[in-house]
């Protein structure tokens, strides 16, 4: 990655595979493989990490309905690693339109972010239920996310085949 003028570049952590770090708190879940074929890993510009080269701009808290609310611009770099089992991005940050975030890195302080994908449906990690959105979970995503039940088994949904358009400063 090279320096990009009036930005700070960041190395973040966007994800990490749940076969090892497990689904985040939202209760997303970015498997490595799904159903024996490459997903979060997949080296494509139509899904998998890569998607956030192509796609993914820095933003703000997710205000991310116009690429022009960037904070920073087009992620500059999205890389997998093997050992880590997690996605590694270099994104720019401005420091005119972000002066508070510089200054945070300034200061030594940890920068949390999100991102933001679009998956073909999330599949629920205790029925399978498909859901295009969530108008269409069953029961376990609506009203149990996150949740361990008796069993022993989490409550969390899959994410197919995800497609990165926003990692966001929090």
């Amino acid at each position: 990655a090279k320096p990009v003028p009036g930005h700070r570049l960041l190395l973040v952590h966007g994800m990490g595979s749940s076969e090892v770090w497990g689904a985040n708190r939202n209760g997303d879940a970015f498997p490595e493989m799904w159903k024996g074929a490459k997903n979060l890993i997949e080296d494509s510009r139509d899904f998998g990490y890569k998607t956030f080269e192509k796609n993914a701009h820095t933003f703000r808290d997710h205000r991310n309905h116009d690429p022009k609310l960037t904070i920073g611009g087009k992620v500059v770099l999205a890389a997998w690693n093997d050992k880590m089992h997690r996605v590694e991005l270099v994104i720019p940050v401005s420091e005119k339109l972000a002066p508070d975030v510089v200054d945070a890195i300034d200061k030594g302080e940890k920068i949390a972010v999100s991102m933001g994908c679009r998956v073909p449906h999330d599949v629920c990690s205790i029925c399978g239920n498909q859901a295009k959105h969530r108008g269409h979970y069953c029961k376990h995503a609506a009203y149990q996310m996150n949740e361990v039940l008796d069993d022993g088994r989490k409550v969390y949904v899959d994410n197919p085949q995800p497609n990165f358009f926003d990692i966001s400063v929090l």
